[in-house]
């Protein structure tokens, strides 16, 4: 998918009206799953910061693409909407049991 730019709205003052916007590169992919095993969520791979020591930046976790270019998980509302309809427990009172 082509590359296109994240605008990221930031108000800075309530009562002004100054806006930072910020472009981020990023890429656009669909994925199978939005949870992992420990019910953690994250809706993008990547990052713009650059810091040496992070784990992240590791190998091991499959990162197609270079780092710094942030991909975003498109379809990570529906996935998340699904995965906490299958996680929701059912509501009981003392009628039934």
């Amino acid at each position: 998918m082509a590359d296109s730019h994240l605008k990221i709205n930031k108000n800075t003052n309530e009562h002004n009206d100054f806006i930072l916007w910020y472009k981020v590169p990023m890429r656009l992919k669909e994925v199978k799953g939005i949870l992992n095993a420990n019910g953690g969520m994250n809706i993008s791979r990547g990052c713009t910061h650059g810091c040496i020591y992070c784990d992240s930046r590791s190998r091991c976790y499959h990162i197609e693409h270079d780092f710094e270019d942030v991909e975003i998980k498109s379809n990570a509302p529906e996935l998340l909407e699904d995965a906490l309809k299958r996680k929701r427990k059912k509501a009981w009172s003392r009628r039934d049991r």
